[in-house]
């Protein structure tokens, strides 16, 4: 069966980008997030769960969309919400669901005492930006004038 939607994205954690955020003054960590069976289940888990909105697909749109969340000290996602939108409110709304809807992360942690190797977890900010492409056969033609 042939895809609908092709995914592309980076993950960076917060701790990474502090740049961008240091009004939020989010602690460094020594670890970061992680989703339950890592990177690449992460990566089917987005795959297998985003489906490209009707409606975008009929007006042929794509784009890239920037989400946020943060993953609690006990590794739920939360205040998610659209860092960058693509312009289309129906992908937004896409990516913003399917982040909403994912289970609960490993979260990231700092080592408090080095001598006994006491951890503590720890609230991050967790950003991906996901690619949102139709299929060749259904892109508008570029090289028609309308």
């Amino acid at each position: 069966m042939r895809k609908w939607i092709f995914i592309g994205f980076l993950v960076l954690s917060a701790t990474i980008i502090a740049d961008d955020y240091m009004e939020w003054n989010w602690p460094v960590t020594d670890a970061p997030p992680e989703f339950p069976g890592g990177q690449k289940a992460l990566l089917k888990y987005m795959s297998d769960s985003i489906h490209y909105p009707e409606e975008a697909r009929k007006n042929h749109e794509e784009g890239q969309v920037v989400v946020q969340f943060v993953v609690d000290s006990l590794g739920n996602v939360c205040e998610t919400a659209v860092y960058r939108s693509c312009g289309v409110p129906a992908l937004d709304a896409e990516a913003v669901r399917v982040c909403q809807s994912m289970p609960r992360w490993k979260p990231a942690w700092r080592i408090v005492n080095y001598n006994t190797g006491e951890r503590r977890t720890l609230r991050t900010r967790y950003t991906v930006p996901i690619h949102f492409r139709l299929p060749e056969d259904e892109q508008k033609d570029k090289t028609t004038i309308q």
